[in-house]
């Protein structure tokens, strides 16, 4: 993550803390394949302000912005009350 250690985050609108672990397992589960940058750059968010804060700097699509949320939403694999 080159672009982070030169501190080019805090002008992108990246988080100053991104979860690394997170994009690690995104991108090693992701790399073979055909995938939207938005799911990549979700994984470096820990919450929905990080993600409103990079929109507000880099004004991304709605569909874009949508997107990280619904990812960021949606991460974690929630049990479901009645399983099948």
């Amino acid at each position: 993550m080159y672009l982070l250690e030169q501190s080019v985050d805090v002008f992108t609108g990246l988080p100053e803390n991104p979860n690394l672990v997170e994009f690690d397992k995104v991108w090693q589960r992701v790399k073979h394949l055909k995938y939207h940058s938005m799911t990549l750059l979700s994984a470096l968010f820990r919450n929905q302000e990080e993600v409103m804060t990079f929109h507000s700097r880099v004004k991304l699509s709605a569909y874009e912005r949508d997107l990280g949320l619904f990812i960021l939403a949606n991460r974690e694999d929630k049990p479901s009350i009645k399983p099948l």
